[in-house]
């Protein structure tokens, strides 16, 4: 690129200065210091004078690649003059950056909870040698992405939803750096869950009404499919009913509290095939 600058003394008429354009690496913020401070102008009688540039209020976004152009200052010795106000300009191309290498998470797995719905599994890691500034999110509604958030760059669950009979669950995760570079990677996440058999079913409830041990259910359940809970009274009566792990039995039966005593309950999970019986204890101390 060459820069026409128009010089006049009171005798001199219009000669003209190179300056070329300057390439720079991404981010480089000291770019300042790889501009040209002076050029050699030709005038009229053929005589050579230096012009110093001032490039010191020269702005420009150093993170963005592609060509800019600079502003700067032209300080003319004595006797010469800038009398149509010429600018000086400068061509800078910011080479492009490097797209980020890779995108690793810490931890792959957690275990599925009752009672929080927010629960991390551990910081995204960004391999990138130039830059440590990106933008990490979940790229899109598909695959599974509607079950998690990111955070601070550390991925969580994030959902009540239960999803029962999964335990693999697929992410997308972008990453994009300041240059508006991508990098997209699957995670395949696991959720463990305790089998049916290891399941702790408690034996005793107390619906009297003190806020303390109200109900009674099995909500570890709640990840797999096909969960029936029935609870009997000593008659053979089915008191209790639901295909709901979330839903517990409050020790009422056709809006009538039930009596102290055992009931007998019965759990089918049609997911693994497996049935569990036992006795719940219900009392009103």
């Amino acid at each position: 690129m060459h820069l026409i600058l128009k010089i006049l003394t009171e005798m001199e008429s219009l000669k003209e200065i190179s300056i070329s354009s300057i390439s720079i690496v991404w981010g480089d913020s000291e770019f300042k210091d790889k501009l040209p401070s002076q050029a050699e102008a030709t005038l009229t009688d053929g005589r050579k004078v230096t012009i110093q540039l001032d490039w010191s209020k020269a702005n420009v976004d150093v993170f963005t690649g592609g060509e800019k152009t600079i502003e700067g200052i032209i300080n003319l010795p004595a006797g010469l003059f800038n009398s149509y106000d010429l600018k000086l300009s400068l061509k800078l191309v910011i080479l492009g950056k490097q797209a980020p290498v890779n995108v690793a998470l810490s931890n792959t797995s957690f275990e599925g909870s009752t009672s929080t719905y927010f629960i991390p599994l551990g910081p995204l890691q960004v391999q990138d040698p130039v830059d440590n500034i990106h933008e990490v999110e979940l790229y899109g509604d598909g695959y599974d992405n509607k079950f998690f958030e990111i955070k601070d760059n550390i991925l969580f669950w994030s959902s009540a939803d239960p999803a029962p009979g999964r335990t693999k669950f697929t992410v997308l995760v972008r990453v994009t750096d300041r240059d508006g570079n991508t990098l997209d990677k699957f995670f395949e996440i696991t959720r463990t869950r305790p089998s049916i058999s290891e399941i702790i079913i408690f034996g005793a409830f107390t619906p009297n009404a003190d806020g303390i041990n109200e109900t009674w259910g099995v909500p570890e359940l709640r990840f797999y499919s096909g969960a029936k809970i029935q609870v009997y009274e000593a008659g053979g009566v089915r008191v209790f009913y639901t295909e709901n792990p979330d839903v517990k039995w409050d020790g009422i039966y056709k809006e009538k509290e039930m009596s102290i005593g055992s009931y007998y309950w019965i759990i089918e999970v049609e997911e693994t095939g497996e049935t569990r019986r036992g006795i719940v204890n219900l009392l009103r101390n």
